[in-house]
Protein backbone atom coordinates (compact mmCIF):
# COMPACT_ATOMS: atom_id res chain seq x y z
CA UNK A 1 0.00 0.00 0.00
CA UNK A 2 3.11 2.38 0.99
CA UNK A 3 4.43 1.94 -2.60
CA UNK A 4 1.04 2.68 -4.28
CA UNK A 5 1.05 5.82 -2.15
CA UNK A 6 4.27 6.90 -3.68
CA UNK A 7 3.99 6.15 -6.87
CA UNK A 8 0.43 8.65 -6.76
CA UNK A 9 2.63 10.96 -5.24
CA UNK A 10 5.77 10.76 -7.89
CA UNK A 11 3.14 11.34 -10.68
CA UNK A 12 1.50 14.24 -8.56
CA UNK A 13 4.58 15.89 -8.27
CA UNK A 14 5.75 15.06 -11.92
CA UNK A 15 2.23 16.47 -13.41
CA UNK A 16 2.94 19.49 -11.01
CA UNK A 17 6.04 20.04 -12.28
CA UNK A 18 5.24 19.76 -15.86
CA UNK A 19 2.16 21.90 -15.35
CA UNK A 20 4.77 24.71 -13.94
CA UNK A 21 7.13 24.20 -16.41
CA UNK A 22 3.71 24.77 -19.24
CA UNK A 23 3.00 28.22 -17.54
CA UNK A 24 6.75 29.43 -17.43
CA UNK A 25 6.26 28.90 -21.48
CA UNK A 26 3.06 30.36 -21.36
CA UNK A 27 4.72 33.51 -19.16
CA UNK A 28 7.23 33.73 -21.47
CA UNK A 29 5.02 34.00 -25.02
CA UNK A 30 3.04 36.57 -23.28
CA UNK A 31 6.26 38.73 -22.86
CA UNK A 32 7.18 38.14 -25.96
CA UNK A 33 4.26 39.26 -27.86
CA UNK A 34 3.94 42.60 -25.78
CA UNK A 35 7.29 43.37 -26.01
CA UNK A 36 7.72 46.13 -28.94
CA UNK A 37 8.27 43.95 -32.22
CA UNK A 38 10.95 45.33 -34.60
CA UNK A 39 11.10 44.41 -38.94
CA UNK A 40 14.38 44.41 -40.22
CA UNK A 41 14.44 45.09 -44.32
CA UNK A 42 17.18 45.40 -46.35
CA UNK A 43 17.90 48.93 -47.48
CA UNK A 44 18.39 48.34 -51.40
CA UNK A 45 15.80 45.73 -51.93
CA UNK A 46 13.07 45.44 -51.28
CA UNK A 47 12.89 42.58 -49.04
CA UNK A 48 12.39 41.54 -45.31
CA UNK A 49 14.34 39.40 -43.01
CA UNK A 50 12.11 36.47 -41.98
CA UNK A 51 12.00 33.07 -40.83
CA UNK A 52 11.83 30.48 -43.20
CA UNK A 53 11.09 26.37 -42.58
CA UNK A 54 13.71 25.54 -45.29
CA UNK A 55 12.69 21.53 -46.10
CA UNK A 56 15.74 21.71 -48.18
CA UNK A 57 18.14 22.17 -45.76
CA UNK A 58 18.03 21.76 -42.05
CA UNK A 59 15.80 23.76 -39.76
CA UNK A 60 14.93 27.32 -39.90
CA UNK A 61 16.55 29.54 -42.08
CA UNK A 62 17.14 33.48 -42.53
CA UNK A 63 15.63 34.51 -46.34
CA UNK A 64 14.65 37.25 -47.91
CA UNK A 65 10.95 37.57 -48.12
CA UNK A 66 8.03 40.08 -49.03
CA UNK A 67 6.12 42.08 -46.80
CA UNK A 68 3.39 40.69 -46.51
CA UNK A 69 5.11 37.30 -45.10
CA UNK A 70 7.40 39.56 -43.21
CA UNK A 71 8.23 38.29 -39.53
CA UNK A 72 8.63 40.77 -36.56
CA UNK A 73 11.65 40.27 -34.82
CA UNK A 74 11.95 41.02 -30.60
CA UNK A 75 15.54 42.91 -30.25
CA UNK A 76 16.49 42.38 -26.48
CA UNK A 77 19.26 44.96 -25.42
CA UNK A 78 22.08 43.61 -23.69
CA UNK A 79 23.94 46.97 -24.37
CA UNK A 80 23.79 49.90 -26.31
CA UNK A 81 24.75 48.16 -29.38
CA UNK A 82 24.32 44.38 -28.10
CA UNK A 83 20.68 42.75 -28.81
CA UNK A 84 20.12 39.17 -29.15
CA UNK A 85 17.54 38.92 -32.28
CA UNK A 86 14.49 36.60 -31.30
CA UNK A 87 11.16 35.55 -33.40
CA UNK A 88 8.35 35.84 -30.65
CA UNK A 89 5.86 33.26 -31.73
CA UNK A 90 8.31 30.50 -31.38
CA UNK A 91 11.53 31.72 -29.25
CA UNK A 92 13.85 30.65 -32.00
CA UNK A 93 16.76 33.27 -32.14
CA UNK A 94 18.78 34.62 -34.95
CA UNK A 95 22.26 32.89 -35.07
CA UNK A 96 25.21 31.94 -37.32
CA UNK A 97 25.38 28.65 -39.12
CA UNK A 98 29.30 27.93 -38.52
CA UNK A 99 29.66 25.50 -41.47
CA UNK A 100 27.94 27.86 -44.33
CA UNK A 101 27.81 31.83 -42.46
CA UNK A 102 24.48 31.65 -43.27
CA UNK A 103 21.96 33.57 -40.96
CA UNK A 104 20.20 30.38 -39.49
CA UNK A 105 17.51 30.28 -36.52
CA UNK A 106 17.94 27.53 -33.25
CA UNK A 107 16.92 27.56 -29.83
CA UNK A 108 18.63 29.57 -27.81
CA UNK A 109 21.17 26.92 -26.07
CA UNK A 110 23.87 29.05 -26.06
CA UNK A 111 23.27 32.98 -25.47
CA UNK A 112 26.87 33.12 -26.78
CA UNK A 113 26.29 32.63 -30.46
CA UNK A 114 23.23 35.03 -30.37
CA UNK A 115 24.99 38.05 -29.76
CA UNK A 116 24.65 40.55 -32.75
CA UNK A 117 25.75 44.18 -32.60
CA UNK A 118 23.43 46.45 -34.65
CA UNK A 119 25.36 49.85 -35.66
CA UNK A 120 23.62 53.07 -37.02
CA UNK A 121 25.69 53.88 -40.18
CA UNK A 122 22.98 57.05 -41.45
CA UNK A 123 19.81 57.82 -41.55
CA UNK A 124 18.00 54.64 -41.25
CA UNK A 125 20.74 52.84 -41.90
CA UNK A 126 21.97 49.72 -39.80
CA UNK A 127 24.64 47.38 -39.48
CA UNK A 128 24.14 43.98 -38.29
CA UNK A 129 27.53 42.51 -36.75
CA UNK A 130 28.45 39.01 -35.54
CA UNK A 131 32.22 38.93 -34.43
CA UNK A 132 33.80 40.55 -36.97
CA UNK A 133 31.62 39.82 -40.00
CA UNK A 134 28.64 41.59 -40.94
CA UNK A 135 24.94 40.25 -42.31
CA UNK A 136 25.36 40.70 -46.17
CA UNK A 137 22.18 40.08 -48.35
CA UNK A 138 23.06 38.06 -51.25
CA UNK A 139 20.68 38.68 -53.82
CA UNK A 140 21.69 35.97 -56.27
CA UNK A 141 21.44 32.95 -53.98
CA UNK A 142 18.41 35.08 -52.25
CA UNK A 143 19.88 34.41 -48.79
CA UNK A 144 21.76 36.52 -45.76
CA UNK A 145 25.38 35.08 -44.72
CA UNK A 146 28.19 36.56 -42.97
CA UNK A 147 31.36 38.36 -44.53
CA UNK A 148 33.98 41.09 -44.33
CA UNK A 149 32.28 44.58 -43.10
CA UNK A 150 32.77 47.08 -45.88
CA UNK A 151 30.36 50.05 -46.39
CA UNK A 152 28.30 47.97 -49.20
CA UNK A 153 24.40 48.47 -49.94
CA UNK A 154 24.20 44.35 -49.30
CA UNK A 155 25.22 45.24 -45.60
CA UNK A 156 22.59 47.74 -45.00
CA UNK A 157 19.31 47.76 -43.26
CA UNK A 158 16.63 49.25 -41.73
CA UNK A 159 14.97 48.63 -38.45
CA UNK A 160 11.48 49.34 -38.75
CA UNK A 161 9.19 49.48 -35.43
CA UNK A 162 6.10 47.42 -36.46
CA UNK A 163 3.43 49.50 -34.30
CA UNK A 164 4.04 52.18 -36.61
CA UNK A 165 2.96 50.17 -39.49
CA UNK A 166 0.05 48.53 -37.88
CA UNK A 167 -1.10 51.88 -36.40
CA UNK A 168 -1.44 52.81 -39.62
CA UNK A 169 1.45 56.08 -39.03
CA UNK A 170 2.99 54.32 -42.02
CA UNK A 171 1.34 52.40 -44.82
CA UNK A 172 4.76 50.29 -45.98
CA UNK A 173 8.12 49.89 -44.58
CA UNK A 174 9.54 51.87 -47.20
CA UNK A 175 8.39 55.26 -45.99
CA UNK A 176 9.54 55.02 -43.14
CA UNK A 177 12.73 56.63 -43.48
CA UNK A 178 11.38 59.45 -46.11
CA UNK A 179 9.84 59.90 -42.39
CA UNK A 180 12.40 60.32 -40.38
CA UNK A 181 10.84 58.69 -37.41
CA UNK A 182 13.63 58.54 -34.65
CA UNK A 183 14.33 54.83 -33.65
CA UNK A 184 15.82 53.56 -30.11
CA UNK A 185 19.18 52.40 -31.81
CA UNK A 186 21.77 55.05 -32.15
Amino acid sequence: MQSTNCKIRNVCVSNIYKKLTDFKIMLFLIFCSLSVQELIKHSKEQFFLCDILNSNRNGREAAPCIEDEKTNWVLEQLSPITFIIREPRNGYVLNVNNATNRLVLSRPVDGLKSKFEIEKKGPCKYVIKYEDKCVEYDNKGRFYYMTHCFDSEFQSFMIIDDELIASGALLTGYKYCELNIPHKIY
